[in-house]
């Protein structure tokens, strides 16, 4: 029997479909920050006869209980802490170290400090924000749980919130480089990377806002180098089998500093972005593993074509009057489709997230470098501002 944790749904749902169509008996359980009824329909009704549950402590007893020594799995921030304590529990009777539970994945200043014990060398340097007083200068301030809202910002976003809890936030010397995503499967004999992303983040106002990504190739430097530390990471710190999500930087001419290695599946829109690159996406090949136990490393396909998602923040609220050269963009030669678009006359509110953006492009090529030069031009757009709000 499979357990999958179900919320953000749209990764775990491809896991739920993929181990159903393999015969596999499944069943999805349901967060309590998910009330997405429609979206519970959507996956039976392409899953016939699958189980599903809303959690609660005595639906988890019931399925810790049935799951013997096979992994759980989950796509959210939520769904992590029951997933992470069951796992443990597999890790702890197979004589594995399980370190301090939860938190290790969690809290980035855990992570941190437990880098820093055995992988000095990946450590960002995350310090707890000081109870009273200045908050550190030069430093990039993050909630110490974040729920995958993009929480990153500047010490003056807080500053003028005196009520803010301090101890639920921390921060770290901002590191130049390049921000990267990295996803994969952790098998039995080491790690397999589906899919790493150069993150095209933006310094917006007083925040820190990622606004899309673009595709690392295999075969590049970079890839490698990410590849290696995440892997040293993921032995250090007992990461279980299944899937896991990986950030960090690569700083220029410093090396790595890991962020999150979360076990936990990779985000929208980044299994869409593998689908429509031809490679292996995470969700399968996780689905994959969990049907061989997690074994041994499969045999991965590689890209035959690159995609790249990219969103324009805006920077305060208002009435959309016009779209500053939105023509020149829908004529780049990646340009796919839009997955979001507000238009003149729509009401707009200012990104203080990653979850809602006006404008969202996909982008897609053969050519990965015109793919980078058309993702430039998108960020050149932004810079000389693409909203004009009445």
């Amino acid at each position: 029997m499979s357990f999958v944790v179900v919320d953000a749904l749209d990764s775990a749902r491809a896991v739920v479909q993929r181990l159903h169509a393999a015969g596999e008996p499944v069943v999805a359980l349901w967060t309590p920050a998910c009330h997405d009824n429609a979206a519970r329909q959507e996956l039976a009704a392409s899953c016939p006869g699958l189980v599903q549950h809303d959690w609660s402590r005595a639906a988890e007893h019931e399925l810790l209980n049935r799951l013997g020594d096979r992994v759980a799995l989950a796509d959210s921030y939520p769904g992590l802490r029951w997933v992470t304590r069951w796992n443990d529990r597999v890790l702890a009777r197979k004589g594995r170290d399980a370190a301090v539970g939860a938190e290790r994945w969690l809290d980035k200043l855990v992570f941190d400090l437990l880098l820093r014990q055995r992988l000095p060398q990946l450590a960002l340097g995350v310090e707890p924000l000081p109870r009273r007083g200045p908050l550190p200068a030069g430093h990039l301030v993050r909630k110490r749980v974040s729920r995958g809202d993009g929480s990153a910002c500047w010490p003056e976003v807080l500053a003028e919130q005196p009520d803010f809890q301090r101890e639920s936030y921390c921060s770290h010397p901002f590191q130049p480089g390049q921000s990267f995503f990295c996803n994969g499967v952790h098998f039995a004999d080491g790690i397999a990377v589906t899919d790493t992303w150069r993150c095209l983040d933006k310094a917006f106002g007083v925040r820190h806002l990622l606004c899309g990504v673009s595709p690392l190739l295999p075969a590049s430097a970079d890839h490698a180098q990410i590849v290696e530390a995440v892997a040293q990471a993921a032995d250090a710190l007992a990461l279980p089998p299944g899937p896991f999500h990986a950030e960090g930087v690569l700083c220029a001419g410093a090396g790595i500093r890991l962020l999150k290695l979360l076990p936990k599946l990779g985000g929208f829109p980044l299994p869409a972005l593998c689908a429509r690159m031809g490679c292996a996406d995470q969700p399968t090949v996780t689905a994959q593993g969990w049907l061989s136990n997690f074994a041994a490393r499969p045999v991965l396909a590689q890209p035959t074509r690159f995609a790249s998602d990219f969103s324009f923040p805006i920077g305060r609220d208002g009435r959309v009057q016009a779209l500053n050269g939105i023509e020149q963009l829908e004529d780049m030669p990646s340009f796919s489709q839009y997955l979001h678009r507000c238009r003149p006359g729509d009401l707009v509110s200012a990104t203080v997230d990653e979850l809602a953006r006006p404008i969202v492009m996909l982008l897609e090529h053969d050519d990965p470098m015109q793919l980078e030069r058309d993702v430039e031009s998108c960020v050149r757009r932004l810079e000389q501002g693409i909203y004009v709000l009445e």
